[in-house]
């Protein structure tokens, strides 16, 4: 059994916020199968060992997807599990039926091993300048599929579903997103990736204190200012961002941690917060000690463990 990271909680007297969790992403595990990505078992071993109580589950088929398995996994390692993720094109029919029918087998094992969330992505086409803004009625048609989700993962298999605006996808800006909110009457909660927030300028702080009853859920990154600047000076696309390095070290970037905390505090902020990197082709041992130092910088101005 791999045992978590100790912290000296007698001399700890910061209010805690939320709990840390990390996810195969920070390992830079993006898809199930992924050549030179850590193998699960050691990405398991290395969360625990690196101070972490909770995981996300990354996409489908990394973990073993048999529930029983899973869940001893889990447990060896004193590990819980925050729900997994499932992103699709919701506002076209057979993109929908597609995703829905992957929702389903991700909240299924998400479920089965305790977990309380699914985290939602909408996809978007693209052009060879970018994404594709919905049309109008994509807009309509993908809010409708977003309830549709929302209403699977709660009646079916007891999940609070989580939406997840992102650079590149459906919903990305902060006015996106609060059309988003608006259009789901506040009954769709969400997961906040402060660094895809903060990539077009938005600033979460203000946003989370506005909507707070909404966000139940958060993504931790920080964003490198000249690796920004330069990617949106040259219409460089996202991912050619992040390949040049554009998450870097927590409390080295753009991001004021230090506010996000203060108002986590003030709206009583309880949900997982999972530290995320996107760390591409990496040896396995610096994705690791990256997650571990991540979790220090963390714990070390407030977040739970």
């Amino acid at each position: 059994m791999t045992g978590r990271a100790g912290n000296d909680d007698g001399a700890d007297t910061l209010a805690r916020v939320g709990t840390l969790a990390t996810s195969p992403d920070a390992y830079g595990v993006w898809v199930a199968e992924g050549e030179g990505d850590i193998p699960w078992p050691r990405f398991l071993d290395t969360a625990a060992s690196g101070g972490y109580s909770m995981i996300e589950m990354g996409p489908l088929g990394y973990l073993p997807s048999d529930p029983a398995r899973l869940r001893d996994e889990l447990a060896k390692r004193s590990l819980g599990l925050t729900g997994g993720y499932v992103t699709g094109l919701l506002h076209d029919r057979d993109g929908r039926a597609e995703a829905l029918e992957e929702l389903r087998q991700v909240a299924a094992l998400s479920a089965a091993a305790g977990a309380r969330f699914l985290v939602l992505l909408a996809r978007t086409t693209r052009g060879p300048q970018g994404r594709i803004a919905l049309a109008p009625p994509e807009w309509r048609a993908m809010v409708d599929g977003v309830k549709e989700a929302d209403r699977i993962a709660r009646e079916e298999f007891g999940l609070t579903t989580v939406y997840h605006p992102h650079i590149g996808l459906a919903v990305e800006t902060r006015a996106e997103t609060e059309r988003l909110v608006a259009d789901t009457g506040g009954e769709i909660a969400l997961c906040l990736d402060v660094g895809h927030f903060v990539y077009p300028g938005d600033g979460p702080v203000g946003f989370l204190r506005r909507h707070a009853e909404v966000i139940q859920y958060l993504h931790l990154r920080d964003v490198d200012r000249a690796v920004r600047d330069d990617a949106v000076a040259t219409n460089k696309d996202f991912w050619g961002a992040v390949f040049a390095g554009l998450f870097c070290e927590p409390g080295e970037g753009i991001l004021d941690f230090a506010g996000l905390v203060d108002v986590l505090r003030e709206t009583g902020f309880g949900g997982p917060a999972v530290v995320e990197r996107s760390l591409h082709a990496q040896p396995h041992e610096v994705s690791a000690a990256t997650a571990a130092r991540a979790y220090r910088f963390f714990r070390g101005i407030g977040f739970g463990g």
